[in-house]
């Protein structure tokens, strides 16, 4: 029980570590405010304190007493609120460009106000490095939360949790902080804050030095259970079974009843957009502008060979002639065969190029694939006993590693996938051939990845190069951005909550939660580096690049090329770096393709896991994770989130429920666990708005009934 508290002042600007003397404060005049809403879909209780500091008769002879308090700076005053035991009860900071006083003699009362810094957060921004970069849920409150000059830990009791293992701690889902703005236009802080706390479902709240986040189910639960997230918004443990004090309303008057209706419809609309393409436009446009010779002919970087070594280059004219990157060119020829060795099945199929990458889709729910594939070579009298056909070029769609749509001879669906096939004659030797492949609403049977495969084409003589050109491949991906879960009620109200972000497997898309697990620091090896224009032996450019010092870290690198990652400055998300190229030219340059364009800077992090495992670790099952989740309470099977967000909601309004606004007796925190008794029985509630007046030992309160049971009637 609170029995009296004592207000400290302390200037944050100078090494001490006790509070600036000052008087006392008028009785009656301490309150608190929560401030909050007249829903449960709350998300912010922004908090202030109001005291009035006594100026006595000796003191007024000097005007202007307390103008010391009176700084421009935000975070110069802190003000801490401590109870008759020396426990914090609440932190803030006065309000530094407010300041009036009676110009008079005798003993009077200055208004101070002191506030938790919520919406000072209007107007903050990040650096633009912290807009490029992907951020875990806890960072981002972390991040949001230090804007406001106080590094409290948070305790975060979430709402609703992905399956994967331990992603209840939402420190292994990652947001993209280029959803919320780019070179022109980025939201502040206030903005991301509350879009995050929104789209999870949960309140956040300051109490006891602690900044609490609590989902709106989590709320009035006893005894409680937290994460414990440091004020970096790194995961420290967790807190179960924490018992809550427990505050029976005793009313100082009648206080106003009102009641709120269930809701007809939840409507959830997702944040998640498809602008993205899924397959980058340098799977068919390379940019590249150094004149070589053929063997000086880069790798494309987006594709690799199978018993093909594909290299940029036309083989339409002698010399070979300046590549400019309209389409992707490749060079093809079976090195093991001899040179008049006719090209057999066998070697057609065991000869091919496909994607460096592979690219996730969703597939076993209705979804469809609808794809274009153009291809076409250049082929000379010599390399082919007759003019190619409809089977010359040969290629095959896999889901999985399991080809699905082919034109290959042994497919047995093959006749439902012959391309479009054409022949131009470009001189009196040579011919392009040119086929196109169309599918439209291809239902996928499951999800995976989608990969192409392009053979070298049957031709005469193995031995002798053939160019393919790639000139297009599109994926026309249909996604679901709207969620609802309507019930079998007479009420008609409906809640419709548009999110900013929301879930998706795909990777080629904005906005989507991302999970990760936590890779433990010590599974990686920092490589130094400084940023630079890379330049060959010839002085001909190379592009941005990162030079190493050193021979033994460039051999780091080069050497586990599947173990490289990148941590981005501000971000706390370890980037697998899929394509990775390495150049020593008196000098050890490495380049990493990001595919985003990212320019590596000095203060991002490049990193190799040595002690860990090789390869991407977005793999299949965590790609299937992220559209998996689940209610923390009343658990059912794993759902998408929008519509394990619009159940959640129906959950804390299974019928009408009761709000009252009255004074009750004793001092009422957000975490307080409040009940009375009214109609059939008694009733918990939830706090959404509070003010606390200490010196009256009573609170004027918002509650709203605190219910949060399984909703079964659904509509079919």
């Amino acid at each position: 029980m609170i029995e009296c508290i004592s207000i400290s002042i302390y200037d944050t600007t100078v090494p001490a570590i006790r509070p600036i003397p000052e008087n006392f404060a008028e009785k009656g005049s301490c309150k608190l405010y929560y401030d909050g809403g007249d829903t449960k879909l709350v998300n912010l209780m922004a908090s202030r304190l109001e005291f009035a500091m006594e100026v006595d008769y000796s003191q007024s002879l000097n005007s202007l007493f307390y103008d010391h308090l009176f700084t421009g700076n935000e975070t110069k005053f802190k003000t801490i609120v401590r109870d008759q035991d020396d426990n914090t009860l609440w932190e803030g900071f006065l309000l530094p460009d407010e300041y009036s006083e009676p110009f008079t003699t005798g003993t009077f009362f200055i208004d101070l106000t002191a506030t938790d810094g919520l919406a000072r957060l209007k107007g903050k921004k990040f650096s633009d490095a912290w807009y490029r970069a992907r951020h875990s849920y806890t960072k981002i409150l972390a991040d949001c939360l230090k804007k406001t000059g106080l590094a409290l830990d948070i305790y975060l009791s979430p709402a609703i949790e992905n399956v994967a293992p331990n992603a209840g701690r939402w420190d292994s889902i990652f947001i993209d902080g280029a959803s919320w703005g780019d070179e022109t236009s980025k939201a502040d802080c206030y903005e991301i804050l509350e879009a995050v706390l929104k789209e999870t479902a949960c309140t956040l709240f300051q109490q006891n030095g602690r900044w609490y986040v609590e989902g709106y189910n989590r709320r009035s639960k006893n005894p409680a259970s937290y994460y414990h997230i440091d004020a970096d918004g790194v995961y420290v443990s967790d807190v179960a079974n924490a018992v809550l004090s427990t505050t029976y309303n005793d009313w100082n008057a009648s206080p106003q009843i009102t009641l709120k209706p269930p809701y007809k419809e939840v409507i959830v609309n997702s944040g998640v957009s498809d602008v993205n393409p899924l397959f980058p436009e340098d799977i068919v446009v390379q940019p590249w502008t150094k004149t070589s010779d053929t063997d000086e002919f880069p790798l494309p970087k987006y594709w690799k060979g199978t018993g093909i070594t594909p290299i940029l280059g036309s083989m339409i004219a002698s010399p070979i002639p300046e590549y400019d990157g309209e389409d992707l060119q490749v060079q093809s020829f079976i090195s093991a065969a001899g040179i008049y060795e006719e090209a057999n099945d066998a070697q057609v199929y065991n000869n091919y190029i496909s994607f460096k990458n592979p690219v996730y889709v969703k597939g076993g729910n209705g979804e469809k694939l609808s794809i274009k594939i153009t291809l076409s070579t250049v082929y000379a009298d010599t390399f082919f006993d007759d003019p190619p056909t409809v089977d010359t070029l040969v290629y095959d769609i896999l889901l999985g590693g399991t080809s699905i749509i082919s034109n290959r001879k042994n497919f047995t669906s093959r006749d439902n996938y012959l391309p479009d096939f054409d022949k131009t004659e470009i001189s009196s030797t040579f011919g392009k051939a040119t086929s196109t492949l169309v599918i439209e609403d291809y239902r996928l049977k499951q999800s995976g990845f989608l990969d192409v495969r392009i053979h070298h084409p049957y031709s005469k003589y193995t031995g002798q190069p053939v160019q393919i050109e790639v000139l297009e491949i599109n994926y026309i991906d249909q996604q679901q951005k709207t969620f609802s879960k309507r019930r079998d009620i007479d009420f008609t109200q409906t809640e419709t909550l548009d999110i900013k972000h929301g879930d998706s497997v795909l990777d080629k898309v904005k906005n989507n939660f991302i999970y990760q697990p936590v890779i433990p620091e010590a599974e990686f090896t920092e490589v130094p580096f400084g940023q630079t224009y890379a330049y060959d032996g010839d002085n001909n450019p190379l592009g941005w690049g990162l030079l190493v010092a050193n021979e033994t870290d460039y051999l780091r690198v080069i050497t586990q090329p599947t173990k490289i990652y990148l941590q981005r400055i501000d971000s706390d998300f370890p980037e697998y770096v899929q394509s990775v190229r390495w150049i020593n030219a008196g000098q050890y340059y490495i380049f990493l393709d990001l595919p985003d364009g990212h320019i590596v800077r000095t203060g991002d992090r490049l990193l190799v896991r040595e002690s860990g495992a090789a390869g991407d670790p977005q793999t299949a099952t965590l790609h299937n994770y992220r559209e998996q989740w689940r209610k923390t309470t009343h658990q059912r099977h794993a759902q998408r989130f929008g519509y394990i967000l619009s159940e959640m909601i129906h959950d804390n309004y299974p019928t009408g429920l009761v709000m009252f606004e009255g004074t009750t007796a004793g001092l009422v925190f957000p975490l307080s666990l409040t009940g009375y008794e009214v109609g059939e029985g008694f009733r918990r509630w939830i706090p959404l708005r509070l003010e606390l007046i200490f010196g009256e030992n009573e609170t004027r309160a918002t509650f709203i009934e605190f219910k949060n049971e399984k909703v079964r009637d659904y509509e079919a």
